[in-house]
């Protein structure tokens, strides 16, 4: 029930950012290669994979499953602008992973290259969360910058030379399938002249093949959503995204793009395309290629996609069990408290019933002592014992009433036929001897 409300929380947040204020346009130092960034829009804190991590998120570094390398170039016509970035990642298989890369942006008056030296690693948890419920991995980057500038292309360029720092987290919770990631980007020297760091806050939910993500970034001037959409076909060969296009300059754009595993190799291609129209020589086109040394191949994605069904259709049969079990158990302890209850009403009934006899005997012992309070009628001279042949249905109150007048000399009568009376009631057929009252 919580999962299911969160799942709808989470999408009516994103449909709310779909139409979000326009946000300052973009900016030098915000520019990065990369294809699937760039198909995305700008939600990209909160991705669980390690690409382009490096230069959005480095915690995600530590998703890399092998040694990796990746190139990205992107060029955005309307500023004009061109962006290149490769990097190096090698885990090391006890949840750490550090990487190496580089990234230069190119225009007609200025030039910046980042040279990054990076560290991913996965703890035992976030504190506050249970363990086993989620993963939790932080990153940092340490860069060296170096800046030329100049006012005009005819000119020479002045260069500078500064350090950077990057920092950032990722929560994933593997049952509800979604995703947190905060980083802060920008961290640079004051010399540099770089813009106010970048704060970015992150969420992921995957529903099946469908992904939506949003990011919201913060800094002097600029506060905006970056919702995004990501959908994957052939059980994760390929990918279709879609997403909010970064501004450029006073063009507003809308992202697309598309992606392939074609694993170890990957190809992810995006585009910002003007709202007024695809005729248009304006916007970015920006195309990544990846290769993994060792790690998993394209055709193993089926496979793996039939081993992640199978394992949670163990899952859910264990699920089953554990529920069975716990209904075994509440079975049990019903049956228990059913035995108790009618344990209960048979010492309930026992003593309604002895209370009963015991009315029953008052009653008696009071009538007995009413009639030896009358005058005894005098007695007729009279043969004895007497026999009596026992029928159906007779008591011995009523065969003493007979003969004796008195249904009080029933003990008489019991005395004389001990061995022939059961439970207080004469044998049917057999002869009582009926002695002579005392």
């Amino acid at each position: 029930m919580r999962g299911s409300r969160a799942s709808k929380f989470f999408i009516f947040f994103w449909i709310a950012c779909v139409f979000p204020p326009a946000g300052h346009s973009l900016e030098f130092d915000d520019l990065i290669a990369g294809g699937r960034t760039g198909a995305l829009g700008g939600a990209s804190v909160a991705l669980p994979d390690g690409y382009q991590a490096q230069f959005l998120n480095p915690a995600g570094l530590v998703n890399i499953e092998a040694p990796s390398v990746y190139w990205g170039y992107g060029h955005h016509y309307s500023l004009p602008i061109a962006n290149y970035h490769f990097n190096y990642m090698r885990p090391l298989g006890t949840g750490v992973a550090p990487a190496g890369g580089w990234q230069g942006t190119r225009s007609a008056t200025k030039q910046l290259d980042r040279f990054y030296l990076s560290w991913s690693q996965e703890e035992r948890g976030f504190p506050g969360i249970p363990r086993g419920q989620h993963r939790f991995a932080w990153g940092v980057n340490v860069r060296t910058l170096s800046l030329r500038t100049r006012d005009a292309p005819e000119q020479s360029f002045k260069s500078k030379v500064g350090v950077g720092l990057d920092a950032g987290v990722l929560v994933a919770f593997t049952k509800s399938k979604t995703v947190l990631g905060a980083s802060i980007i920008g961290l640079d020297s004051k010399n540099i002249d770089s813009d106010t760091p970048i704060l970015s806050i992150g969420a992921l939910k995957r529903f099946g093949p469908l992904a939506l993500m949003t990011d919201f970034r913060a800094r002097s001037g600029l506060n905006t959503f970056y919702p995004a959409v990501e959908f994957d076909l052939f059980h994760g060969l390929a990918q279709i995204r879609a997403g909010r296009g970064a501004r450029l300059g006073l063009l507003r754009t809308v992202a697309l793009g598309f992606g392939f595993n074609l694993l170890p190799l990957t190809v992810d291609l995006g585009l910002h395309v003007p709202y007024q129209g695809l005729h248009r020589r304006e916007g970015s086109l920006m195309l990544s290629l990846g290769w993994a040394f060792g790690g998993r191949r394209y055709y193993e994605l089926f496979t793996g996609r039939a081993a992640e069904s199978s394992q949670k259709l163990a899952l859910d049969i264990e699920t089953l069990e554990e529920k069975r079990h716990h209904t075994k158990k509440d079975l049990a302890e019903t049956e228990l408290d059913l035995k108790i209850i009618k344990e209960e009403i048979m010492a309930l009934e026992k003593r309604r019933r002895e209370e009963l006899a015991w009315d029953e005997l008052k009653k008696a012992q009071a009538e007995r002592a009413e009639e030896e309070k009358k005058p005894k009628p005098k007695l007729i001279v009279e043969e004895w014992p007497k026999h009596h042949r026992v029928k159906e249905g007779d008591t011995l109150r009523q065969i003493a009433t007979d003969y004796y007048g008195d249904p009080g000399f029933w003990e008489l009568i019991y005395k004389s036929n001990p061995d022939k009376i059961i439970r207080g009631l004469p044998k049917v057929g057999a002869t009582l001897v009926i002695p002579k009252p005392q």
